[in-house]
Formats: C-alpha cells, sequence, structure tokens
C-alpha cells in the first residue's frame, strides 16, 4: 500500500498558499510543485523551502527529499530579470540595489562608448529610466543612448564586446541618432515612419522613461519595433521578425547618456 504524506505550503509570510495537500511518498517533487501550482508565471522562479534548506528538485521521491507527513514546506517566488547576469561592455559599471532590486548601469570613464549591455534572457518588451546625461562626462559628446535587441544568444557574442551596438549581429536597434536601423532579415534602416526629428534622442533628460517593444498588430498582423519616450512613440518601424524568434534586449550607454535604471516592464 502506498504511503500517503500530508503537506501544507505556505508564502513567506504564513499564509497557505493551497489547502493541504496529501501525496504518495515516492512522488516526485515536480508532482507536488505542480500540485501547488495551477498557473505558474510567465518570468518567476518557483523554489520550495523544507525548514531553512532549498528542496532537491532533483530527489527520486518525496521521501527522498525529506518531506514526512505533516511537513510545512515555504513557497519562495523569484522573479526572473531579463538583465540577470547581463553580457557588460569594457566600460559598463552594474549596481544593484540593496532594496527594491532596481539594477543602474553607468558608463566608466570619459569616453563616449563601451558601454554596452545585452539581456541574458529573451523579451519582447523593456523600460528604462535616464538617470543622468551631459554633464562633465557626457555634455562634449553628440547621440545618446542605443536600445533595441538581437537575435544573437549573448553567449555567442564576438569577443570583446563591441563598443557599439551597431557591431551587435543580427540586431534591430534605435541608434545614437534616435533613428531605426537593422541588419536582421528584411528589416532596414529605411522603415522608420516616425518623424521625431534627427537626434530628439539627445534632449532626453534624467527621469525620463523609454519603453523599447516588438509587437505585432491585430489588425494587420504587421510586427512593429517600436520606441515610445514618456509613453509617446518616437520611433515605429515595420520588421520581418517571426513570433518564436529569441530576442535579448540591449542597452547601449552612449554620448550624453551616462546612467540609467533599468525598470520592470
Amino acid at each position: 500500500v502506498d504511503q500517503y504524506l500530508r503537506i501544507d505550503v505556505r508564502h513567506v509570510s504564513g499564509e497557505r498558499v493551497c489547502p493541504s495537500l496529501e501525496l504518495p511518498a515516492n512522488a516526485s517533487v515536480q508532482e507536488l510543485m505542480n500540485a501547488v501550482l495551477d498557473s505558474p508565471k510567465k518570468g518567476e522562479i518557483y523554489k520550495l523551502l523544507l525548514g531553512n534548506n532549498l528542496l532537491d528538485m532533483t530527489a527520486s521521491s518525496l521521501s527522498d527529499a525529506g518531506i514526512e507527513y505533516d511537513s510545512v514546506l515555504t513557497l519562495v517566488v523569484q522573479r526572473q530579470s531579463c538583465w540577470d547576469e547581463p553580457l557588460l561592455g569594457a566600460n559598463t559599471h552594474v549596481t544593484i540595489a540593496t532594496s527594491g532590486g532596481s539594477m543602474f548601469a553607468s558608463r566608466l570613464g570619459r569616453g563616449f562608448q563601451g558601454a554596452l549591455l545585452v539581456g541574458s534572457h529573451s523579451v519582447r518588451a523593456f523600460r528604462l529610466r535616464i538617470l543622468e546625461t551631459g554633464g562633465q562626462r557626457g555634455g562634449s559628446w553628440s547621440g545618446a543612448l542605443e536600445v533595441g535587441f538581437t537575435a544573437c544568444n549573448p553567449r555567442m557574442q564576438p569577443q570583446p564586446v563591441p563598443g557599439d551596438a551597431l557591431a551587435l549581429p543580427q540586431h534591430l536597434l534605435m541608434d545614437s541618432t534616435g533613428t531605426f536601423t537593422a541588419n536582421y532579415g528584411g528589416s532596414n534602416s529605411s522603415q522608420d515612419i516616425v518623424s521625431s526629428g534627427h537626434n530628439w534622442s539627445q534632449r532626453l533628460c534624467s527621469g525620463d522613461v523609454l519603453r523599447v517593444s516588438i509587437e505585432t498588430s491585430a489588425g494587420d498582423g504587421r510586427t512593429m519595433f517600436i520606441v515610445e519616450a514618456n509613453e509617446e512613440v518616437k520611433v515605429r518601424a515595420t520588421i520581418d521578425v517571426v513570433q518564436d524568434v529569441f530576442l535579448y534586449p540591449v542597452v547601449n550607454m552612449y554620448g550624453k547618456t551616462t546612467s540609467v535604471e533599468l525598470l520592470d516592464d
């Protein structure tokens, strides 16, 4: 006769995640996780603690993982960021806030480039806040930050990391003049269909928020590269990208842009 275990799973706050579970002692830890989570959310990582110890997800059974009758487990939820362990340029400095988990990136030295970040996880949208522009380090340079995506996995990017986002393979970008450019598929730099003025991005100020996204229209099925500044569309271009292609976020603190905060979308 199979031995059954009664298990309680609680949030860190102590609140129950779900009603008490009864599972065979020889069930896998993944079966337990499936019973706990009806609909896992995209971008979240779930872990279980038994006391203060992380539960071994590879254990062959609940018993082997140390779970007993009336065990109480704690569900820990971690939000996966596309900027976890990013690929960094030679002049990129990254810090993470001790509270709230915000990530800040800045350009080192007195040069105008080399402050590139490529995210480690594929996304179709990201946001950032401009923190520092002009001043002693950025005032004498022209152009501003480059933002967009690359279809090349960061682990496969050329070494050393390029100083300019335009040197990344398979890119879809807003360049340092605030214009769309690409070397991916059938997308090209002539498809910019929003007139925001040459070098409009140089006028971005501390506190301005950019949202960069790849979106497919429900009406005509066109896929668009879009950059919004404070919710106003500044760049929009038709691109040739299929839905299941992995795209990794790119930020280059170029020219007048010297530091940014990377935000959750």
